[in-house]
């Protein structure tokens, strides 16, 4: 018996754990270069320049306090982790006195760097490409590391805005931002004032615009409507939509905030040749910043056909349009919001075929 308990003990003993990776397998994945599909760089200022504060469209300045994710607050230990690899950081707390160091290094480090400084982040992170969501790119964010993703959720707010800037001192904040976005367009474009006709505003502003950013090399266009809105758009009509345009173009208020209807349809295409902008329209649609982000109205698939790549039937494109639709902004239907945001509407219908 004792001669067969001997014979079975080797089996029956589990070999202990490896602790260690295995070193090709661990060398293999450490040489893969990642994609970060979602960030928002930024630019290196030169001496004299202004900090950049083209990294994001909205104003983030007027939030009030909200709590951080988990990962990004002040005391995750990662921080420390990340000095002590990127600039050298000798300490293992981030106590007042330290931060100041690390401060004090990672300025010397980017002025070291240059304009390279960027691209020397990514290399010490293992990420070879960086969508980048900016209102432009400019010095030290070239491609092909850097990929640009414009925003245009200004293009869905041409008329006056007070309503929805009267909601909340956010809110004036972010529509004021949006504002000023769309007057920077309209400057880009050598466009005195908005245009007297819903089709002038769709192919002198909407179309040149979204023509613009893709020979500017846009990969897609980003929304950030769940900080402004819900996202839960129903019917809409392009005569409506002429009609309140025409009516409001001038002053007054609409009652609704904004044009706000069918963004992922007509602004995810390239009016210049009928294709689209790029690989698609991101939208906010998990937790983030601030307490505007709609937790109750914010999934992607109130968006309905606007989220969709149209496909090369422009009659299922057309039909589409015109099933989309609006609410006011905190979300109580409105028959003159529901005109208003209908304005984007037609910008699939007319395309013009030269570039």
């Amino acid at each position: 018996m004792l001669h067969w308990v001997c014979l079975l003990l080797p089996g029956l003993i589990a070999p202990s754990p490896r602790t260690e990776p295995d070193p090709q397998i661990f060398a293999a994945i450490r040489s893969i270069r990642a994609i970060d599909n979602h960030a928002h760089p930024v630019r290196v200022a030169r001496p004299g320049e202004r900090p950049d504060d083209e990294y994001d469209a909205l104003p983030t300045d007027a939030m009030q306090p909200f709590d951080l994710p988990t990962r990004i607050r002040p005391e995750n230990p990662l921080y420390i982790q990340a000095w002590h690899e990127l600039y050298g950081y000798p300490y293992h707390d981030a106590s007042p006195a330290h931060l100041k160091d690390v401060l004090a290094r990672k300025a010397r480090m980017a002025r070291s760097k240059g304009d390279g400084y960027p691209g020397w982040v990514l290399d010490r992170l293992g990420i070879q490409t960086m969508i980048s969501n900016r209102v432009v790119m400019g010095h030290s964010l070239g491609t092909p590391r850097f990929r640009w993703v414009p925003f245009d959720d200004a293009l869905l707010f041409p008329l006056d805005n007070g309503v929805a800037k009267r909601r909340n001192p956010e809110y004036k904040s972010m529509y004021g931002g949006e504002e000023l976005l769309l007057k920077r367009y309209l400057r880009e474009l050598g466009v005195a004032r908005l245009p007297e006709t819903l089709d002038g505003y769709l192919n002198e502003v909407v179309a040149a615009t979204l023509a613009r950013q893709r020979r500017g090399g846009a990969l897609a266009i980003k929304f950030e409507a769940a900080y402004l809105r819900k996202l839960d758009f129903a019917i809409a009509s392009k005569s409506d939509a002429e009609q309140v345009y025409a009516q409001f173009v001038r002053g007054g208020e609409p009652g609704g905030g904004g044009i706000q209807d069918a963004p992922g349809l007509s602004l995810s295409r390239d009016r210049g040749r009928g294709r689209p902008v790029g690989d698609g329209s991101p939208l906010p649609h998990r937790s983030g910043g601030g307490r505007l982000l709609r937790l109750d109205g914010r999934r992607p698939s109130q968006f309905g056909a606007r989220i969709r790549r149209p496909g090369p039937a422009q009659d299922q494109v057309r039909s589409a349009a015109r099933r989309l639709a609006v609410r006011e902004v905190d979300g109580v239907p409105s028959i003159q919001a529901k005109r208003l945001c209908r304005l984007l509407l037609p910008v699939v219908l007319a395309q013009p075929r030269d570039a």
